[in-house]
This record gives structure tokens, sequence and C-alpha cells, in this order.
């Protein structure tokens, strides 16, 4: 759907909707699975990876017109994410992406270390080195989408590299509710992208790789801990 976007610290202050970076569908109309599931995959797939920001409106109406649907499944989709605690309903038909604080940050930052950590160890069994060496060459390009001040990007990639680790947890439940983490993190990581690069993050995806690479599950697990936590520090100084 093409809508002109204001800038982020207007579209914040505005509450502007945005349907930007939920890409459009295979084809004209969404078909198979359901509509409203895919609606909602799609919503948290932008949610995940700073698409749509913290303070940001949906209006169903737009969503609707945007995936050539009817109101319907949208609706559907929005509701399942307000009651997950990722969208804030409004009145006349729309959601808003709750704004971050700190606290609610720190809070959800305790429990993907506690739960992430946990995805990094059961994929210790199962990750071989050749996946190891694919999912370095992600971390290369993390760095040069960071020095290139590729934000988009290196949202993009850095969650790809996240569950390209975390999907040899062969743990569908674990990996849903790691989605539900990152997607309530998401819309801050965009603001924290524009204040500057964050290089170290890499650094320990490297260390992660490393303890992968030697079947070393709490030396992994503590340097994925260290990483989120390194987006706790970053939050604390910029004040995003």
């Amino acid at each position: 759907m093409i809508i002109t976007q204001p800038t982020t610290k207007r579209r914040r202050e505005q509450g502007a909707s945005t349907v930007k970076g939920l890409g459009r569908p295979a084809s004209t109309a969404i078909e198979s699975q359901t509509q409203a599931e895919q609606i909602y995959a799609k919503i948290k797939r932008a949610l995940m990876v700073g698409d749509i920001q913290a303070g940001e409106s949906l209006a169903i109406g737009e969503l609707a017109t945007h995936f050539d649907v009817s109101q319907m499944p949208v609706r559907q989709a929005i509701t399942q994410l307000v009651a997950e605690g990722l969208l804030d309903s409004q009145p006349k038909k729309a959601a808003r992406v709750p704004e971050t604080s700190l606290a609610r940050f720190k809070e959800v930052a305790a429990i993907r270390a506690a739960v992430e950590g946990l995805a990094v160890t059961l994929a210790a069994d199962h990750i071989t080195p050749t996946d190891v060496v694919r999912i370095a060459k992600i971390n290369e390009k993390i760095r040069h989408a960071a020095a290139a001040g590729d934000v988009a990007k290196y949202l993009q990639l850095n969650n790809d590299f996240h569950f390209g680790v975390y999907g040899f947890c062969q743990s569908t439940m674990l990996i849903e509710m790691i989605e539900r983490l990152l997607a309530a993190a998401g819309p801050s990581f965009r603001l924290l992208g524009e204040k500057g690069s964050r290089s170290s993050e890499t650094d320990w995806h490297a260390k992660v790789l490393e303890a992968l690479a030697e079947a070393d599950c709490p030396v992994a697990a503590n340097a994925l801990k260290n990483d989120i936590q390194s987006t706790v520090a970053y939050f604390e100084v910029t004040g995003c």
C-alpha cells in the first residue's frame, strides 16, 4: 500500500497509521491458511523487525485495502494481537502499538534472556559446523548493514540470525514464545538503530557461534544473554 510516511519523530508524535513494511500478499488476494492467520503473521513479523514502531496506529480499513481482503480477517488478526498484548485497542476500528518504557523493555529482555537462552541450549544438540558457518555469514552481513547505516536491513538480518540459531531447538512452542517476545520489543529496535550503530551485538553473535561450534551450551547461552543485555544498556544510554 502506498502511503506517504512522515518522519519517525512525527509519526510517533501523531500516532500516525502505517502499513509500511507489511509486504504485499503473494497473489491479488490472500488465500489458503486463513486470511486472518496470514495477516496476523505479517503484522507480527513487521513488529519483530521494527517496521512498525511504538506509538503508531493501524487502521483496520487501511489494512483491509492493503491486503485486498474484507475487514473481518483484519479485525480477527488485530483482536489476536491485542489479546497477546502486542497492540492496544483503539476506537474507530484501529489499534495502536504500545509506547515502550525502559521498565517494559527491561522486563521483556529479562524474559527473552531466559527463553532464548534455553533455545540456544537446545539448538546446540542439533546444529552442525556447516550450519554455524552459514549463520556466521548472516552475522557478517549484519556488520556491513550496521557500517552502512542501513537500519531496516540490519534489523531484518538480526532477526534472521537469531531464528537461524533458534530454529535448531526443535520446539515449535519455544519459537512461538520467542516470536511474541520479539514482537513486543521490536517496535523499539528501529528507534535504537536510528540512534547509531551497535557493532557490539555482532561480537556477541560471534561468541554464540563459537560456543555452538564447540558444543559449549553454557557459554553459548551466556553470550546470547549478554547480547540481549547489551540492548538494554543501549536503551538506557540513548533514552529511547
